[in-house]
């Protein structure tokens, strides 16, 4: 079981990385593992892009045109929220949870063979492998 921070979600390399190693030939375990990390991180993306849509529809308020009614809030235009403090608490609650990725285990360094990864990959693929320590 893999357990990863919600937030995770928000950086793009994330899912630019697992594009491009979703792309490379790799022992078939490290592909398998890979497909199912990459299908649970697009999940629960959705998921996160149906709680926006779901807070978005039941915080903000709309013009007659259903566009966002806009307010002046320090001098910056901002939606104009029906109750500020209820959906921060969502939003906390929500992005500062976690998610788990379960059935399959984290990949061993060495089942990913020859591939070639940049450091950014590797700092975005370090929950995903159990043994960086070892490596030296």
């Amino acid at each position: 079981m893999i357990v990863l921070k919600r937030t995770l979600l928000q950086n793009e390399s994330v899912f630019q990385t697992f594009q491009r190693l979703m792309k490379e030939p790799l022992p078939i375990k490290a592909a398998y593992k890979m497909k199912r990390y990459a299908d649970k991180l697009q999940s629960e993306q959705k998921e996160m892009e149906n709680f926006f849509t779901e807070c978005r529809r039941k915080h903000l308020v709309f013009n007659e045109d259903g566009t966002v009614k806009m307010t002046e809030e320090s001098g910056k235009p901002m939606p104009e929220v029906k109750d500020r403090e209820e959906l921060n608490k969502k939003l906390e609650d929500f992005m500062g949870g976690s998610f788990t990725i379960e059935g399959v285990h984290k990949l061993a360094s060495f089942e990913l063979g020859e591939v070639r990864i940049s450091a950014e990959e590797l700092t975005v693929l370090e929950p995903f492998i159990q043994d960086l320590d070892l490596i030296s």
